[in-house]
This record gives structure tokens, sequence and C-alpha cells, in this order.
């Protein structure tokens, strides 16, 4: 082999683990995850995790899988790279003592993950699977799993919570980077809606849910 077609295999070879690294960096708040976990396990390790949780849900499939699993949805608070979520069921063993998986991926759209985990798509009727009941799952904040574009869904949530008064060590713990960086047109919203509508005013929420989003109060506990 010549040395200009090494320098290109190298070349392939850095560009492909540069694309691995890319990728396992990425970060994201909303996740799809598949565990071999116990019931009591996953509630544990949903419990544990609360204060970085801002919905969940969950359903355990049993009927046509040969090894019955958890299929999870997560919303986290701030932004996190799959493999630290991971790291939250790592602990997992089975009846005999031995570690179990628990696989996570960055979910582009939990809206149609929904249905999927149900075996209500389209795919999943052609194949004859085993349709799964909306009662079957086990959420928190089932609404909130709802998908909008990163830069609209963390800037109303940033603003609603100054207005209501949240504390910066507490947004900085929920929004990261984006609170700091953009903190002064945060503020300068902030300061305009306490002029237009007043300080003890908050923002009103609306929604148009669909079948799988129901309304619950923003205050239930996590139900355990």
């Amino acid at each position: 082999m010549s040395k200009k077609q090494d320098n290109t295999t190298a070349l392939a070879a850095s560009n492909s683990e540069k694309s691995v690294a890319k990728i396992i960096n990425r970060t994201s708040r909303y996740f799809s995850l598949i565990s071999y976990c116990s019931a009591r396990d996953i509630e544990k390790i949903l419990a544990n995790h609360r204060s970085s949780i801002r919905a969940y849900a969950y359903i355990y499939h049993n009927a046509d899988e040969a090894t019955p699993h958890f299929h999870i949805l997560i919303r986290t608070l701030s932004s996190w790279k799959p493999l630290a979520l991971c790291k939250w069921f790592s602990a997992c063993v089975d009846d005999s003592g031995a570690p179990v998986n628990t696989l996570c991926e960055i979910a582009s759209s939990i809206d149609s993950l929904v249905p999927y985990i149900l075996h209500e798509t389209e795919e999943s009727i052609a194949d004859g699977k085993h349709r799964y009941d909306k009662s079957e799952i086990i959420s928190y904040r089932l609404y909130d799993l709802k998908m909008q574009t990163d830069s609209f869904d963390s800037s109303y949530e940033i603003v609603k919570a100054m207005t209501l008064g949240i504390s910066p060590r507490e947004l900085v713990r929920r929004y990261g980077r984006d609170y700091v960086y953009h903190y002064n047109a945060y503020r300068a919203v902030v300061d305009a809606i306490i002029e237009f509508e007043g300080a003890s005013r908050s923002f009103s929420i609306t929604s148009n849910e669909n079948t799988y989003y129901e309304e619950v109060s923003t205050d239930d506990p996590l139900p355990f």
C-alpha cells in the first residue's frame, strides 16, 4: 500500500472515530430506553432521579417478545448524554444476580413513540403485534413528553420559571448554559411581562392534547 493510500485510510478512520464520538457526545432532553430491569428497580431509579426528570412513561412488553422488557420514555429537565442515563440503570441485576442491560438513545420524536410502545403504529398493526392498552402505561406528567423545538421549549419554560420566582441557582441546574448565556435576553422579556401584566400575574398554560396526553396537575407528585 502506498503512503498516499495509508494517509487516506488513516484519514477515513479518523473521520469515522470523530463521527462516533460526535454521536456518543450528543445531548438531549428526550430519550427512549429499552430496559430488562425489574418493575421495582425502575420505580426506584425514577424516584432516585426525580430532581432531573420532567416527565416519563413506561410499559411492560411481554406478549410478542422472546425476552420481556420495559420500554421507557423520559424527558429530563436539562440536557444529558444517553450513556449517562444508562448509568442510572447500571446496578440492575436479574434473579441470579447477573447484570441486565438497559439501552438508551436520543428520541427524535417522542410523540410518535407513544403509539409505538402501544403497538398502534401502522407497521405494528400490519405485523399483527399484540396491541397494549393505554391503561398499561405507567407515567408521570405524560402530557409533558410532547416534544417541541428545543429553542421554543427552553425559552418559554425559562421565562415562565423566572416570572414565577424560581431561584437563579435552580434555573442554572435545570437549563444550564442556555440560561446563563441568554440571561440578559430572558431578563428583558420577564421585565416586559411584569411591566405589561403586573408582577403578581403568571403565565396561563393552554394545551390541545390528543388522546395520549391527558391534562393533569403540574403539582402532582411522583406516583410512588
